[in-house]
């Protein structure tokens, strides 16, 4: 799966003084300040996804060109971001070749449900079945 990351935006808005340097923090741990480039008002965070857990941003403060304070709303400050851990997939098969019965098979999945199922039997048919 080639999922993109999430990306988290925090903007200044109604103040004209740029650079401007956000701070913010991720799960409590120290502030981390970005800067803006000429007159950007937003700042981008990139959310990693490859570890399972709820990752809280929290935007802390917001200083324009001239060190002075810009008024944040903070019903709007912070971003939590679940991560689910990646399925384990594996499937197993019962094959009665001598009774003429079709092959059986049986998916064996655990995580966060829930799943869509695509087999493909390699012979031009295909299933969107859990246990075909």
């Amino acid at each position: 799966m080639n999922a993109t990351e999430p990306t988290i935006k925090f903007e200044v808005q109604g103040d004209n003084n740029a650079p401007y340097t956000f701070t913010y923090t991720k799960n409590g741990l120290p502030e981390t300040p970005v800067v803006t480039q000429g007159n950007d008002k937003i700042i981008t965070v990139q959310a990693p996804t490859n570890v399972a857990n709820t990752f809280t941003y929290v935007l802390t403060g917001v200083k324009d060109k001239n060190n002075n304070d810009v008024d944040i709303d903070t019903s709007k400050n912070t971003v939590i971001i679940t991560v689910t851990a990646k399925p384990t997939v594996d499937f197993t098969f019962v094959d009665n070749q001598c009774s003429g019965t079709p092959v059986q098979f049986r998916s064996t999945i655990s995580g966060n449900p829930s799943f869509d199922y695509t087999w493909n039997f390699g012979d031009g048919s295909t299933s969107s079945q859990q246990n075909p």
